[in-house]
This record gives structure tokens, sequence and C-alpha cells, in this order.
């Protein structure tokens, strides 16, 4: 395990899990969807054009938490 969270699988294959919260992008402010905005855009720029990713999305509808 690397400091900012990423797993090391095998040799040249990493992976990392996050978890987020539920939010409706349509009814937040200004500043909120900007802030949204420009983290999405800093996660995708996270990682070098030249390596190959794979994002994987799993939803679930939960009355407590979502884990991904």
């Amino acid at each position: 395990m690397l400091k900012d969270g990423i797993f090391r699988v095998r040799e040249g294959f990493y992976t990392k899990t996050i978890a987020y919260e539920d939010i409706n992008y349509s009814v937040a402010s200004r500043e909120d969807q900007s802030a949204i905005f420009d983290g999405w855009c800093g996660s995708l720029n996270y990682f070098d054009s030249a390596l190959p990713f794979q994002l994987s999305f799993i939803n679930h509808r939960s009355k407590n938490v979502c884990i991904l």
C-alpha cells in the first residue's frame, strides 16, 4: 500500500477504491458545482495520458452509506 492509498496488486497493476456520497448537482450552488467539476477534472487529470486506466462505477441505492 502506498502513502496515497494506491494498492499495488502485481507488477504494473495498481488499484484504488474510493467512497463518495450522493449529491444533486442540479440544485447545488454555482460555487459547489464549480468545486464538484474541478474535483472531477482533477481526478481525471491525475493520470498521465500515456498510461491506460479504467474507471468502474458501482451504484447502490442505500438509506445509510454508499461504499464503492
